[in-house]
């Protein structure tokens, strides 16, 4: 599909001239966006894309509002098939792979991602995605491992010249080329595969990906030209500005946060958040001059940004009257800007004039209470049960680090409560306190990704590991006081090695963005005092 230079952008160009990026606050992804305005002319084609999965089958449930989950991804996508607009899915940024669980290492969560990878895939596959740019953590257990999942799968893995050195066949193309309703497409996929010091997975030979791309795209006829990147913004800029590019896909991006359609010197740049949490969602169809951006999402981020500037200036403004000094024309000039902005929030609030090709996207994100694929929650409460019977038996003499002659052990919270039987009574109450049940009800308490977080020093000298978890079950007090055996000795006298202020840092181990999403650690500091608990006994 030819384009035009990019004058064709007008809707979106707002977005640059003002420096726009339709953020949202507190870190948290957009609600899902409005649908596509109804005046536009029907889609040739529906583009569902997710980017950094990072093998994500679901959330944590420890998040105020978990986003995700593999099965009502399945169940939106379903949903969005049966509209009936012809419907390509992709995906972009790592893929099956996290790296290594919170709290472990790579050796010993090798068989837990394997069989969790395992499934993402071929869920991807039962998914009908066409293609994916993989990046550097889907080799974080190696290349081999990597060619065979790949080689298993129905979706393309695109990643213009690399290749994995002795395999065969390749788990590497360059073009996917599919028939989308009454559309030739082809699929060019950039990886950038190196990991945060600059350095290839080992076995893994690389080129320049947009070199690679633009040759592979050579002689390649087709009615639209998708371009998968995993890589950083600047690798994404490039691709868009390639002339044979309509679209691009961007994963690898490190930030969370969900964007409107990026457009700058070149193709549209499409983003869709990490982990699943949702999808972007892109109707579009052909016709001079390129794809104009028609979203509804982006005039919405354009329309806050005025909004903010003309609200900004009108205080000011206000300022400026009650000021004796101010100039009478330079007055007149700035009420003149603030009419101005206005004008352009009036013409943002009307629909986009369409006269050649769009594209409309949208975000839908995927909260805890969209529905989900029953078929698919199955297979992933097997997984669970599969991976926690696994790890039970190889684990199995897996025991705590001794403790160093002399030095503390953890006693666990029951042998607190003999003195501090207010305390314990608190705690018993609050989620610490039931922390491990969770997991258990969850089929999830052998699990490495999690079982960290719900126990008492786990992995620590005279603590806990995943199968030996005995007194030291749930958050507790240990957890945030330290190992207790010295005092719990000589309970009578003055306190050693107690912590009786525990630090931010002690938190935030386990409550870290990913998990926590809220946490504020003064205002759960005081959440935590109870009678007995840091308040006089009542």
């Amino acid at each position: 599909m030819r384009r035009r230079p990019p004058a064709f952008f007008a809707v979106a160009a707002l977005v640059l001239l003002t420096g726009s990026g339709g953020s949202c606050s507190e870190g948290r992804q957009p609600e899902t966006t409005p649908p596509p305005a109804t005046s536009l002319p029907p889609a040739e084609l529906r583009l569902v894309v997710v980017t950094d999965l990072d093998g994500y089958l679901e959330p944590c449930g420890c998040t105020s509002r978990p986003l995700g989950g593999i099965d009502r991804l399945a169940h939106q996508l379903a949903t969005l098939r049966r509209e009936g607009t012809p419907t390509l899915f992709v995906a972009a940024g790592n893929l099956l792979f996290q790296g290594a669980p919170h709290g472990s290492d790579l050796e010993r969560a090798r068989d837990q991602e394997r069989m969790r990878a395992e499934t993402v895939r071929e869920i991807l596959d039962e998914l009908e995605l066409a293609a994916a740019a993989p990046g550097p953590l889907d080799f974080a257990f190696g290349a081999e491992r990597f060619s065979a999942l790949a080689g298993a799968s129905r979706a393309a893995m695109l990643a213009a010249g690399a290749r994995v050195e002795g395999s065969e066949p390749a788990p590497f193309g360059s073009v996917r080329r599919v028939r989308v309703g009454e559309l030739d497409v082809a699929i060019v996929g950039f990886a950038d595969l190196r990991d945060a010091s600059g350095a290839l997975p080992a076995g893994v030979a690389a080129e320049d990906p947009v070199a690679a791309g633009r040759a592979a795209l050579e002689g390649v006829e087709a009615d639209l030209v998708v371009a998968l990147v995993s890589g950083d913004r600047r690798l994404a800029r490039r691709v868009a500005g390639l002339p044979r590019v309509d679209v691009v896909v961007h994963g690898g991006d490190d930030e969370a946060e969900v964007r409107p359609p990026s457009v700058g010197e070149g193709a549209p740049i499409l983003h869709a958040g990490r982990h699943g949490r949702g999808l972007t969602v892109v109707d579009l169809r052909r016709g001079e001059g390129g794809l104009a951006d028609a979203s509804e999402w982006t005039r919405e981020a354009q329309r806050a940004h005025v909004r903010q500037r003309a609200e900004a200036l009108e205080a000011r403004i206000a300022e400026w009257a009650r000021d004796s000094s101010t100039a009478p024309a330079d007055l007149a000039a700035q009420r003149g800007r603030l009419a101005e902005l206005r004008r352009e929030l009036d013409a943002l609030a009307a629909p986009p004039r369409v006269e050649g090709g769009y594209l409309s996207a949208r975000h839908v994100e995927l909260p805890p209470e969209a529905p989900q694929a029953a078929e698919f929650t199955a297979r992933m409460r097997a997984l669970d049960r599969r991976v926690n019977e696994h790890n039970r038996d190889i684990f199995a003499s897996w025991m705590p680090e001794p403790a160093a002659e002399g030095a503390p052990r953890y006693v666990g919270s029951e042998r607190c409560a003999t003195c501090h039987a207010a305390a314990h009574t608190w705690w018993r109450g609050h989620a610490h306190g039931r922390a491990y049940a969770t997991l258990e009800q969850r089929d999830k308490n052998f699990n490495l990704s999690c079982v960290g977080c719900h126990v008492t020093g786990y992995l620590e000298p005279g603590g806990s590991t995943v199968t030996h978890v005995g007194p030291l079950a749930d958050v507790g007090c240990e957890s945030c006081h330290g190992p207790g055996s010295m005092h719990a000795s000589r309970p009578t006298a003055a306190p050693v090695n107690v912590v009786r202020a525990p630090e931010e840092r002690t938190c935030r181990g386990c409550h870290n963005p990913e998990h926590s999403d809220r946490f504020d650690f003064s205002t759960y500091r005081q959440m935590l005092l109870a009678p007995g608990h840091g308040l006089p006994p009542t």
